[in-house]
């Protein structure tokens, strides 16, 4: 970042789950107007999960600090911008732009695509929740033998079978 210099700020429109928050963006150069830089300073306020937490699990001042430790964790490759700063008394997120928006819609998937996306991502979370634990408690936690097994096989099906019966349920609400 030392090469660049900020050229202009502009403030951004957030979305209805950032409303009354600050957002920016900075437009910076490296060599020139052909070595261009967009960077987002986005305001972080306290988790909505903080009243629910134990306090001593409360361990970041910065709540961006907070929300970088988090993509730190859950993403196997974390922008290379990432960063947080406090100013005025706020706290705020750093990342390089990236203002893109994409989903699938699932509505043209068959069975088959279904299923296979439904993999992909409890693969990818799963992935995610296994860097952000510390490796020996959860070997501690897990144990040996099959009774870790036979536990999540046992709340896989609990699952599924409510998740079925909420479905039954969710349907009939609409008929």
């Amino acid at each position: 970042l030392a090469r660049y210099k900020p050229v202009d700020v502009a403030f951004k429109v957030v979305g209805t789950g950032s409303v009354g928050m600050r957002d920016y963006v900075i437009y910076m150069e490296g060599n020139g107007a052909d070595d261009p830089l967009f960077l987002q300073i986005k305001e972080e306020t306290t988790s909505v999960y903080a009243p629910y937490l134990a306090t001593k699990t409360v361990t970041t001042p910065n709540q961006g600090q907070r929300v970088v430790n988090g993509h730190r964790a859950m993403q196997l490759q974390s922008d290379p911008m990432l960063g947080y700063t406090r100013f005025e008394g706020r706290d705020y997120l750093v990342r390089q732009l990236n203002d893109h928006k994409a989903t699938l819609d699932v509505t043209h998937l068959d069975e088959a695509g279904l299923q296979q996306y439904a993999e992909v991502c409890g693969e990818l979370l799963a992935r995610g929740h296994a860097r952000s634990g510390d490796p020996g408690l959860i070997q501690g936690y897990i144990g040996k033998g099959k009774r870790f097994r036979e536990a999540m096989l046992e709340f896989a099906h609990a699952y599924a079978t409510q998740s079925r019966d909420d479905w039954q349920r969710f349907k009939a609400s609409l008929a």
